[in-house]
């Protein structure tokens, strides 16, 4: 029984009394990545899956003929800024990049609607999604 204490103690962190307010089986981590009680993940992480969420975006848009995929692309796109903002929000502790995200995704919902009104008008006139199909602004 003494070993398996002595264990559970080298996994767990020491003990600690009850009046000290921390529980025994608290995990200890570095202080530099807690922010207020709570784990933090750093920048650079946002930024890392913001710009792969933009490069995917882009490498979509630029490569696929398919209308819907096209705006499913620029979609993605949108959202990979919006996570720029909040991230960038969260390290200054402002709150304005949070209400631009808000309005942001106002706006982007608006757009899906009216892109996809725009493709559903353009499929009844030609029968296909397929950009090269076209080529004039008249239908």
């Amino acid at each position: 029984m003494e070993s398996v204490k002595r264990e559970s103690s080298f996994v767990k962190g020491p003990e600690s009394s009850p009046s000290s307010g921390v529980s025994r089986f608290t995990f200890h981590v570095s202080q530099g990545a807690l922010h207020e009680g709570f784990m933090t993940v750093p920048l650079s992480y946002y930024l890392v899956l913001s710009g792969i969420m933009f490069l995917t975006g882009v490498i979509g848009v630029l490569l696929r003929r398919n209308i819907i995929i096209i705006l499913l692309s620029v979609e993605l796109m949108l959202n990979a800024t919006n996570i720029n903002f909040v991230a960038f929000s969260q390290y200054f502790h402002n709150v304005a990049g949070q209400v631009f995200v808000f309005f942001t995704l106002t706006v982007a919902a608006a757009e899906v609607a009216v892109g996809l009104a725009i493709i559903i008008a353009l499929y009844r006139a030609k029968s296909t999604i397929n950009i090269d199909e076209f080529q004039m602004l008249k239908w």
